[in-house]
């Protein structure tokens, strides 16, 4: 994936000339520092993607090969699934690998969120791979509890013993919710590290409010910034599909864009299926371009993936 990846640097401020003004210089340099693009990805989450596994063959694969095949169709460079708890968690619910405390022992590869990222694999071996809970099941009385770790833990383990695989990153938060930055530091990432997932990265708060404000946190908490390996927010640019003008004062901080740390719109609206147009890909043009242009960024998950 690295060899997709853009870095630029810009060394002047773009700006419109005036009369008498001569050409402003704009520096593209592979080698700089800048901030890097990492790719447009989809969240398959709510029971969005219920319907896929279903489809006949060989519309199921075609549609597959649409989603997933590089540089072909939409090409999705990141999928984020759910981890199903049973509640209904936008349009059905997704089972859980854990219904109660004892299957936690041997869970179960229920659903088809493991099936869907191994045929997203099997397209692209390049593909991140992402989880997060929309809700939990209810033996677990504390989301951010050693239980809910360790019920995390048990879905990397499962993509990695059933279906041969290793995610990328881990969404350290409820959707929509937020995180608890304490049971990252205290549960969390213990309970990975410990079951052999060291290797995968925390984002968060994956929420939809309280923008960037995660940062004030972070600055003063190095041990903290360490663990949180990308910032994500949901509608960064307002649900409103077609006014997307950033007049919600959900800019991204100074403080956020100058971490240094990877800013993601980690859940994005897809229209549904209700504009694929002209009108549906100016909207998704626009979103991309002026999520970097005011925000610094650089990675764009759709919901849902299969409108």
């Amino acid at each position: 994936m690295k060899s997709m990846l853009l870095k630029i640097l810009l060394l002047a401020p773009v700006c419109v000339l005036h009369a008498g003004e001569g050409p402003k210089v704009i520096t593209l340099d592979p080698q700089s520092p800048g901030r890097m693009f990492e790719g447009v990805g989809a969240v398959s989450a709510g029971a969005s993607t219920r319907l896929l596994p279903d489809y006949p063959e060989p519309q199921r694969s075609q549609i597959l090969d649409f989603l997933f095949k590089p540089k072909f169709g939409a090409g999705f460079q990141h999928l984020k699934v759910e981890i199903g708890c049973g509640e209904n968690s936008t349009c059905g619910s997704e089972p859980s690998h854990a219904v109660t405390r004892d299957e936690l022992k041997s869970p179960r590869p229920r659903g088809y969120e493991f099936w869907l990222m191994a045929e997203a694999r099997k397209r692209n071996p390049q593909i991140a791979l992402e989880c997060l809970p929309w809700a939990y099941p209810c033996w677990i009385k504390d989301r951010f509890s050693k239980d809910s770790a360790d019920w995390f833990t048990s879905f990397l383990d499962l993509a990695r013993k059933d279906y041969g695989l290793e995610l990328d990153w881990v969404s350290a938060a409820q959707n929509e919710m937020g995180t608890d930055l304490n049971w990252i530091r205290n549960d969390l990432r213990p309970a990975m590290d410990a079951s052999g997932f060291s290797k995968v990265k925390l984002q968060a708060p994956d929420d939809d409010e309280a923008f960037w404000q995660i940062f004030d946190k972070l600055e003063k908490d190095p041990e903290l910034d360490r663990l949180i390996s990308a910032v994500g927010y949901h509608y960064v640019d307002g649900r409103s599909p077609w006014n997307i003008d950033q007049k919600k004062g959900r800019h991204a901080t100074d403080k956020a864009k100058l971490s240094g740390k990877p800013l993601w719109a980690s859940e994005e609206w897809s229209q549904s299926g209700k504009e694929w147009g002209g009108k549906g890909a100016l909207y998704l043009a626009r979103l991309i371009n002026k999520l970097y242009t005011y925000d610094r960024i650089t990675k764009y998950l759709i919901w849902c993936p299969a409108a």
